[in-house]
């Protein structure tokens, strides 16, 4: 019997990384968007739920042909990815077909191992097998953290799939030796589960798998979408699963509904406030709530778990539920809602489910009417918040939440392009106002300080992220501007909502897509490229990498500069600009504008990459400059193998 823990343990430590390394693989084709990692967990919790049913199924027919088909698929799937022609039109639909033809079938089988072996457990020891799923859990787990701290930093993405590969013919092979011997097939009245129960597990296991689909949205929109961000609520997801599953005696449910009504408020005042509030702060706060939620959701599901019989069932519905929680997030919330709703929804569903469960125990009389009512309340205050905003557009989608807002401040009307919680852009509409530069590229930023010092020539420029198109106005007639855009959101709204692309003097071009991909096909060069593609506060970390900088200077005129916007709140990103600069070869100028408000402008942080002397030795670019100290941290290099957080987060 020590193989079942064995195989159990690696397969569910195989499952758990792959996840961040296809999520990896994918993120420069879809522009960073936080969707592209809610997408992959729909696509992997879908195929725990094929793995389960096909488990379920097995367990009860023990055909070994049909068996021995699902573990030769693997051994296909290299002629399936790279013979596929299929190309779905939606971002969505193109991770989902991609992720199924590049581990589609290793996946099925990793997610079919726990509760197949089980089932064998059970029914050849007569123990239950509820240990095993914690045991799975904990691979899973250790996988995860194996991933950002063992494995990314050490290995290139090359050596991990072979690693992988190597790791999964030792899991087969296990997998071969614990199942070789055949077992009795339970009766088919065995695995029956009454409707209720089963409805409940469904509900229970969505609500927590939509919390966890939300909270990971809320954290990659505020910072960045990177597989550290990805990892650390999935990791606490499963320890919450771990420590329900491992004793359910040991699930204070009293404490952790204390706890659980605390985090939510906390993370539903710290979600209003944004970015104003420190990253440390955030992150804990929604940690906690995510964590708490999950206690208080899974060990309501723990209580309730059928016999051993019915394990399989048990297991096919909790999977069930967690595809239903995930889909939710990435196919329903989207298209409901014009802002990240389905988090605070899913903290106020905890907070229910367990004031529920302490009325059904006796222990608080007043839940029976008080807590629904203000739980159903709160959800309605949100749910009219987010349809009665007096923006005027609010849009979601694949990419995030754009909203314009219409306000007056001391220079007068604007109108002002927002970005999940970050401003984007801004635009005055009195006549002699219109073509201000204003936010990020007023007259003393970057942008306005190396555009104005070839102000006496033609110039093509290529700007990486639209906003509100402010950059064109610094463009003369005989300049070309080229914008590449991954959002058509915000090509629709510059167009149609403000007036810089169509009032500007220069040729403006707009090109649709990730700009690491369009860019890289361009054929004439530019005198400047200016990057600038956050989303909300998210860096876009695949395009400040080694790679990309190769394409950038690819793609530049002798004599030419990058500008590199790295304003952040929570993140330096001076070291990053630093080390791509020195890979490039270029000088590195930090420029820092202070905002001045009768102008409409904001303070900036641009970093200048160029080997133009020129340039450099510009009275107004020097006097702009900021030094690097020593007790800055030095130049770090990101690659598309690997960028850590770690080295630039502002603590």
């Amino acid at each position: 019997m020590t193989l079942y823990p064995i195989t159990i343990f690696l397969s569910a430590f195989l499952l758990f990384v792959i996840q961040p390394v296809a999520g990896r693989l994918l993120l420069p084709t879809f522009g960073g968007s936080p969707a592209v990692w809610t997408t992959c967990l729909f696509f992997f919790q879908g195929m725990l739920l094929l793995g389960y049913a096909y488990a379920h199924w097995i367990a009860r027919t023990q055909n070994r042909w049909v068996h021995f088909v699902v573990m030769a698929l693997p051994l296909l799937e290299p002629v399936a990815y790279f013979g596929a022609t299929y190309r779905p039109e939606s971002p969505t639909g193109r991770i989902l077909w991609t992720l199924l033809l590049f581990c589609g079938p290793q996946t099925l089988l990793l997610c079919s191992t726990s509760p197949l072996l089980q089932h064998r457990y059970s029914i050849l020891t007569g123990q239950t097998p509820y240990r095993l799923y914690a045991l799975s859990n904990a691979g899973s787990l250790f996988g995860l953290l194996s991933y950002p701290f063992l494995i990314e930093p050490w290995f290139r993405l090359s050596y991990q799939m072979v690693g992988f590969l190597v790791l999964f013919i030792g899991f087969l092979t296990c997998y071969l030796l614990a199942t070789r011997d055949r077992v009795a097939t339970p009766e088919a009245e065995e695995w029956t589960a009454p409707w209720r129960p089963a409805l409940l597990w469904i509900l229970l296991s969505a609500l927590g798998s939509l919390l966890l689909a939300g909270t990971t949205n809320q954290m990659t929109q505020e910072v960045t979408v990177t597989p550290f961000l990805w990892i650390l609520p999935l990791a606490v997801y499963l320890i919450a699963f771990i420590l329900t599953f491992e004793s359910e005696k040991e699930v204070n449910s009293q404490l952790y509904g204390a706890l659980a009504s605390l985090a939510v408020m906390g993370a539903m005042i710290v979600q209003s406030l944004g970015i104003s509030v420190p990253l440390w702060v955030r992150t804990l706060v929604y940690v906690m709530a995510l964590f708490t939620g999950c206690m208080v959701a899974f060990g309501e599901l723990v209580r309730r778990k059928p016999p051993a019989a019915q394990a399989t069932a048990f297991y096919l519905a909790v999977a069930f539920g967690g595809v239903l929680g995930t889909a939710f997030a990435t196919f329903a919330a989207p298209r409901l809602f014009k802002s990240y709703l389905e988090f605070p929804l899913a903290l106020i569903g905890c907070l229910l489910v367990r004031f529920l469960g302490w009325r059904r125990d006796g222990q608080l009389a007043l839940a029976r009417y008080l807590v629904p009512a203000l739980a159903i309340g709160a959800a309605a205050v949100l749910i009219n918040r987010d349809l009665a905003s007096d923006a005027l557009v609010r849009k979601r989608n694949f990419f995030g939440v754009v909203s314009v807002d219409v306000d007056r401040d001391q220079v007068g009307v604007r109108r002002q392009l927002t970005h999940g919680t970050i401003v984007h852009g801004v635009q005055y509409f009195e006549p002699d106002k219109l073509l201000w530069p204003t936010s990020y590229y007023g007259p003393q930023s970057g942008v306005g300080l190396v555009l104005k010092h070839w102000s006496d020539r033609p110039l093509r420029v290529g700007a990486i992220g639209l906003g509100t198109g402010t950059v064109a106005a610094w463009g003369k007639e005989q300049d070309v501007f080229r914008f590449f855009e991954i959002n058509p959101d915000v090509v629709e709204i510059a167009r149609r909502d403000f007036s810089y692309l169509r009032r500007s003097p220069p040729r403006v071009e707009i090109v649709l897509g990730d700009a690491r991909l369009t860019i890289e096909k361009e054929r004439e060069r530019f005198d400047v490229l200016i990057v600038d593609a956050f989303s909300s506060d998210a860096i876009p970390a695949h395009l400040l990498t080694k790679e990309c900088g190769a394409i950038y200077a690819s793609k530049l005129r002798e004599g030419g500069a990058i500008l590199l916007h790295i304003s952040n709140r929570g993140v330096d990103l001076a070291p990053v600009a630093r080390g791509l600069g020195r890979e490039l070869a270029l000088e590195v100028r930090r420029l820092v504008s202070r905002g001045d408000r009768s102008k409409g402008t904001f303070g900036a942080t641009w970093a200048l990459l160029t080997n133009n002397a020129e340039l450099l030795n510009d009275p107004a670019i020097q006097s702009a400059a900021k030094e690097f100290t020593a007790s800055e941290p030095g130049p770090l290099l990101w690659t598309d193998d690997f960028h850590s957080l770690w080295p630039v987060l502002k603590l």
